[in-house]
């Protein structure tokens, strides 16, 4: 399961790029983003959209949240659940992947959307960094004296 909470504000809306709230990838480029559209209609307002990436960016899937209109200038809490059903074969009435948006406390929006694939090729495994932090050094010596 995912889940994320934030609060945010927008200064002005880019027609041209989605300002990008939540951007979580993997090394192999699987995840998931949460970033705001401008409408079409009204370029001064704009939507959430939660897209799900799998690795490589082979298959993308997008949620959008039609039903709120975001204006510049205003705070909003936002809350997005992506979850998958525990239960597998016949307890399972059917393959619950689904994302769940709340907007300041409302839910806006629950529909299907399946989780990123985030399996990497071992040529991509063996790229990755050691450390998240690479900065931070691990002392393995025994420093301890008698």
């Amino acid at each position: 399961d995912f889940g994320v909470a934030i609060w945010f504000r927008m200064e002005s809306i880019s027609e041209k790029e989605p300002a990008k709230l939540v951007h979580v990838l993997s090394p192999c480029g699987a995840g998931t983003e949460i970033s705001i559209l401008s409408l079409e209609s009204d370029k001064a307002a704009s939507v959430i959209a939660v897209t799900v990436y799998d690795a490589g960016h082979t298959n993308v899937e997008r949620a959008i949240v039609n039903n709120c209109v975001l204006v510049p200038r205003v705070w909003y809490h936002l809350a997005v659940r992506h979850t998958r059903s525990r239960l597998k074969g016949v307890f399972s009435l059917s393959a619950r992947q689904q994302i769940s948006v709340f907007l300041d406390g409302i839910l806006m929006l629950t529909e299907p959307l399946k989780f990123p694939g985030v399996a990497c090729a071992e040529q991509d495994v063996a790229s990755r960094p050691k450390s998240f932090f690479p900065s931070l050094q691990l002392n393995t010596q025994n420093t301890s004296q008698v």
